[in-house]
């Protein structure tokens, strides 16, 4: 069974490859590490780059929240996928326009993908309970770099 945790350690190992030292890499506990029932953190790590290893103008802290699934699926469900917390990350760090990219990989055929989350909060604010796989399938994650959305 998909626990994460798989996704998890590959997205550091990519982003750590990536950026080597300008990165650090902060997990943030959830609630099985700390036991409580309600989880409200925005993601699974907040990523703050060294300034010299980006463009002038570049954002320096990143989102990133972790999802796997054993086999390929046509759509997640947003409700089912996300934790109100990160729902709520995912809004807040539009609010202050700082990036946050959900990683999805899908272990049997290992492919991984890197989709800002504003592609997320769009299929909620056009009233979808779940984002496709069409969607995510636009943001193949091949290198390991984090980029800003928001100078695109």
């Amino acid at each position: 069974m998909a626990s994460g945790k798989a996704t998890e350690l590959k997205t550091c190992q990519m982003l750590r490859e990536y950026y080597k030292t300008a990165a650090s890499i902060q997990r943030l506990p959830d609630k099985f590490d700390t036991g409580k029932f309600e989880d409200v953190r925005p993601s699974d790590f907040l990523i703050i780059l060294n300034r010299t290893s980006v463009k002038v103008g570049e954002a320096t802290t990143y989102f990133v929240e972790c999802k796997e699934s054993e086999k390929p699926k046509t759509s997640y469900s947003i409700s089912g996928t996300f934790r109100k917390g990160q729902v709520q990350g995912m809004i807040r760090a539009v609010q202050l326009k700082i990036p946050y990219f959900v990683v999805f990989n899908i272990l049997s055929t290992q492919e991984i993908f890197l989709v800002p989350s504003i592609e997320i909060l769009k299929c909620l604010n056009e009233g979808k309970k779940s984002i496709s796989m069409e969607i995510i399938k636009k943001h193949t994650w091949l290198q390991g770099n984090l980029y800003d959305y928001y100078l695109k």
